[in-house]
């Protein structure tokens, strides 16, 4: 699991071993997490000013990404599968940094 890091250096790290090659990503999600804190904070609890949509969670593409070889449903075009994939993982406490509002998700999405 990736958790909050002091700094890291982002980059690509490509090796070839053979005919495959492997590459490794390095981003930088400490803003993600930051603008995650703040909106936690937030009056509106994720609401839209409209009250339009509520955003629960901001997760980077990287973290989909990883979280997706253990829930292969993730981004898989079945909402359901996804949408419960998705709130198996944000209601453990290890993921609450990825969450802008301040409750579980549960069936609630």
């Amino acid at each position: 699991m990736i958790l909050r890091t002091n700094k890291i250096e982002e980059g690509i790290d490509l090796k070839f071993e053979g005919d495959n090659f492997i590459l490794n990503r390095a981003v930088n999600i400490n803003p993600v997490l930051e603008a995650n804190y703040h909106a936690r904070k937030d009056a509106q609890n994720g609401w839209a000013r409209d009250k339009s949509y509520r955003r629960y969670a901001s997760v980077p593409m990287e973290v989909l990404l990883e979280w997706k070889k253990e829930y292969p449903e993730i981004l898989s075009g079945d909402a359901e599968a996804e949408h419960s994939a998705l709130s198996r993982i944000l209601d453990r406490p290890e993921n609450e940094i990825f969450m802008t509002v301040e409750k579980k998700v549960g069936r609630t999405l």
